[in-house]
């Protein structure tokens, strides 16, 4: 387990460079659903704040994008991270950040059976991060920065 403290931070993809960084961000469809992305650095919009479950190694991640606060859930198996309003009774919300020995971090859902995963094992700027079963891939790593 890691040692996150609650607070805000950039969270920063493994695959990229120091040159070109790339990041956990958000979009959204025309239908209003707000999905989970790879993006370019350190953009002031992809802040995501880390809340801590008390008394369990469990964590919220949330985003302020669009109108109000939106948190991560890995609603549906190897597909896309969602992002919708909280529900406290499902456990699709809750992940944990998981040392991966090397500096960088896993983040597990409430089980550890899946992780956020940016599509593919080359991945670019814009593609989806997807809830998958850990493979040790740099696309699987991550690094809280804080903000």
């Amino acid at each position: 387990m890691s040692n996150l403290q609650a607070g805000n931070y950039h969270v920063i993809l493994k695959s990229g460079s120091s040159q070109n960084p790339m990041g956990l961000g958000v979009k959204t469809d025309h239908e209003g659903n707000f999905w989970c992305v790879v993006t370019t650095g350190l953009q002031t919009t992809d802040i995501w704040k880390l809340t801590p479950l008390e008394g369990t190694d469990g964590f919220y991640l949330s985003n302020n994008f669009g109108e109000g606060e939106i948190f991560a859930n890995f609603a549906t198996d190897g597909g896309p991270i969602n992002l919708n309003e909280l529900d406290p009774w499902n456990e699709q919300f809750v992940l944990r950040v998981d040392d991966t020995g090397d500096g960088w971090v896993a983040i597990n859902n409430h089980d550890q059976s899946r992780v956020f995963d940016a599509t593919g094992n080359d991945p670019t700027v814009g593609v989806n991060v997807i809830c998958f079963g850990w493979n040790g891939g740099d696309n699987q790593r991550w690094k809280f920065i804080p903000v």
